[in-house]
């Protein structure tokens, strides 16, 4: 074995010297690693409060935010509490259009239930193919009739040869009972392919649907819309006694063409201008154009309105690409009627001044009652005595516009 040198061996430290610093070391190693371990610790546990801080930020958020919920619905219940205070201390010094509806419909129902109809122009109302006679008497375009049915049960679509139609009742309303039809190398189906007609029969599942309003029954023409929507524009043109309160158009997108809910809307006065939000929680559609022939739509609903014979009455109209269309008469439209305050009054004040108007009129001679043109006119129903039936009541053929009395806010 090689000795060492001696100078070299004088500077090479002890073996004790070294497994002192080996001990050292590994005792610091020892405690770094503890250290770590304490911090780690410490770290985990600082997560888990922040962790736990969130939920209870997130838990709060979520109180503030139910609170804040439940306040805005207080002060809506507020808001319709105060006006429901102030319509009722107002009562006797301004007019309102919910509360004359409300009274329509009462004074609708009672003359129905006493068989009043022949008597009565009220109850004559929400009778579609009656309200296509009087337009046609009148000049005023209406869909083509395909067929008429007295029962649902008797509906066969095989000899209708048009591409698409449209199946209603007479009596349907807000879109009850109203189905769009196309056809197809399967036969007859629904706009949105759920339902199909086999061999010309209407399943069980869509006579349920039409059988929801009063027959008879009939198919249409399939309007053609002038934008993109499936059908055309609903326009509904509110009416007192030959003048124009407002006009509502709606509109929707898609094959769901009779579900309301789909539709936006919007309102204007007789001049085109947008009175805005009118009716509050209503779903507005603020790009909504003024339709096309604004003027011709205008002057179709006052002459039903004047011929009708009824201080208020709404007609509706579809926007076609040629000209407006009658689709239904109503002297009580369904749905919320909660407009707000100041234009319930306004729409009440006009309902009022048309029953002067018309009352003067019928002391000037005016037959009381709906009023037929020289037009000629199709009568779809069949024949029947009862005093229920559209067919039992008078259709005097006179001008309407020989005593009309107009609005002075229209001269």
């Amino acid at each position: 074995m090689p000795r060492i040198a001696k100078a070299l061996q004088d500077r090479m430290p002890g073996i004790g010297w070294r497994d002192r610093k080996i001990s050292f070391l590994e005792t610091r190693v020892e405690q770094l690693l503890a250290s770590r371990d304490r911090l780690t610790q410490k770290l985990l546990r600082a997560n888990e409060t922040v962790q736990d801080e969130r939920a209870r930020h997130a838990s709060s958020l979520a109180a503030h935010m139910n609170e804040i919920k439940t306040l805005r619905s207080d002060i809506k219940d507020l808001v319709e509490q105060h006006e429901g205070r102030s319509s009722e201390r107002g009562n006797i010094s301004r007019s309102s259009y919910k509360a004359k509806t409300a009274s329509y419909f009462g004074a609708t129902n009672f003359a129905r239930a006493n068989g009043w109809h022949a008597t009565n122009a009220i109850a004559q109302m929400n009778y579609k193919l009656r309200s296509y006679s009087l337009a046609q008497s009148l000049g005023i375009a209406t869909p083509k009739i395909y067929r008429v049915w007295d029962s649902a049960e008797d509906i066969d679509l095989r000899e209708i040869t048009a591409d698409k139609l449209v199946l209603k009742a007479d009596g349907g309303h807000s879109g009850i009972s109203v189905i769009p039809l196309t056809q197809s190398d399967r036969g007859w189906r629904t706009l949105s392919g759920k339902d199909v007609v086999n061999d010309g029969l209407l399943t069980d599942a869509l006579l349920a649907r039409l059988t929801q309003g009063r027959g008879p029954y009939f198919a249409e023409e399939f309007l053609e819309s002038d934008g993109e929507s499936s059908i055309p524009e609903d326009i509904k043109v509110y009416t007192a006694y030959g003048q124009v309160m407002q006009v509502l158009v709606m509109r929707t997108e898609g094959v769901q063409v009779v579900n309301r809910k789909n539709f936006s809307r919007k309102y204007f006065d007789s001049a085109g201008n947008d009175l805005g939000m009118v009716l509050p929680e209503a779903v507005y559609g603020p790009d909504i154009p003024l339709p096309q022939h604004w003027d011709e739509l205008l002057a179709t609903a006052e002459r039903l309105s004047i011929a009708s014979g009824l201080p208020f009455l709404r007609v509706d109209l579809y926007a076609t690409s040629k000209r407006p269309v009658l689709g239904e008469l109503t002297s009580t439209p369904g749905g919320k009627q909660q407009y707000r305050l100041q234009h319930d009054a306004m729409l009440g004040a006009a309902w009022n001044q048309a029953e002067v108007r018309l009352n003067r009129d019928v002391a000037r001679g005016r037959p009381t009652g709906t009023l037929y043109g020289t037009r000629p006119y199709t009568w779809w129903y069949s024949h029947s005595d009862a005093v229920s039936h559209p067919s039992a009541w008078p259709r005097p053929v006179v001008d309407a516009q020989r005593w009309y009395t107009p609005s002075p806010s229209e001269t």
